[in-house]
């Protein structure tokens, strides 16, 4: 069995039974906390978001009123049973959050950062928290959320913001000692320390980590614990008997690991092949 296989049942009917069944039991607690979480950005918006300059007042409404129409909506489709109505409103809602993340404004970097310090600054000025973060509040099913996953990292590295931030990143004397000290840990840890490899410039070494970055803590992780999370809610759907299915065990799971790992390391050798 190969990660991200078996994304559906080969009986519709029962397809469309299990999708109703993960909206009540496996998303609905999400759901509702994705709920509470747009009505506190409503709720801040309507408090604070005409004390600002008049972008931020622009930008700040059309999030608002995209989520508050989103929410009206969800309850219009009666979307918490209405499976299709679910996966297209669960769509809007990971686009306004991420958006919402992303025309946020970013903390200044200090001067002299600690390597937390940077890291955050870093994930939250490069995109990363844009790509993580509406996965968590508002999940899909793997045939929908990997697509998605992918599409958004696409859209950042278009956008260049790893460019950007590590620009910004490498302009001081510390951000540039740890962008390059990130890039010699993860250069040892999937190349052995062998072959003698040049380091790049600081720029360059931080815009490395940050892409093996949106692959691995954007893509893959949370896309895998979503398929395992569905992948064992669909063989507790179909039960023993013919259609069982192969139970997923950890030394599987941790073969599955190992061939990511694996894939990541091309993906890092091919980012910087010298």
């Amino acid at each position: 069995m190969i990660p991200f296989s078996c994304l559906w049942l080969g009986d519709p009917g029962a397809e469309r039974r299990f999708e109703a069944a993960c909206a009540r039991r496996l998303f609905r607690p999400f759901d509702l906390v994705a709920r509470g979480v747009a009505a506190a950005a409503l709720l801040t918006a309507l408090l604070s978001g005409w004390l600002g300059p008049a972008a931020s007042n622009w930008r700040t409404t059309a999030l608002a009123a995209a989520s508050a129409l989103t929410e009206i909506l969800w309850m219009a489709l009666n979307a918490d049973s209405n499976v299709q109505a679910r996966t297209a409103l669960t769509a809007i809602r990971r686009a306004t959050i991420s958006l919402a993340l992303l025309t946020s404004d970013s903390p200044q970097l200090e001067a002299s950062p600690e390597a937390y310090a940077f890291a955050l600054w870093l994930a939250i000025a490069s995109g990363l928290g844009s790509l993580i973060i509406p996965g968590m509040i508002a999940p899909m099913l793997t045939k929908h959320q990997l697509p998605a996953a992918v599409a958004q990292a696409g859209v950042l590295l278009a956008l260049r913001l790893p460019e950007a931030s590590c620009a910004q990143a490498a302009g001081t004397a510390e951000g540039a000692a740890l962008s390059t000290w990130a890039w010699r840990w993860l250069d040892s840890l999937f190349t052995g320390g062998v072959g003698g490899r040049q380091e790049p410039r600081a720029v360059d070494a931080c815009r490395q980590v940050v892409v093996v970055t949106y692959a691995v803590v954007g893509v893959w992780v949370p896309c895998y614990a979503a398929w395992v999370r569905e992948y064992n809610a669909r063989s507790e759907f179909v039960g023993a008997g013919p259609a069982a299915r192969r139970k997923l065990t950890w030394r599987l799971m941790c073969a599955h690991n190992v061939v990511g790992a694996v894939a990541v390391a091309c993906l890092w050798l091919l980012l910087y092949p010298v």
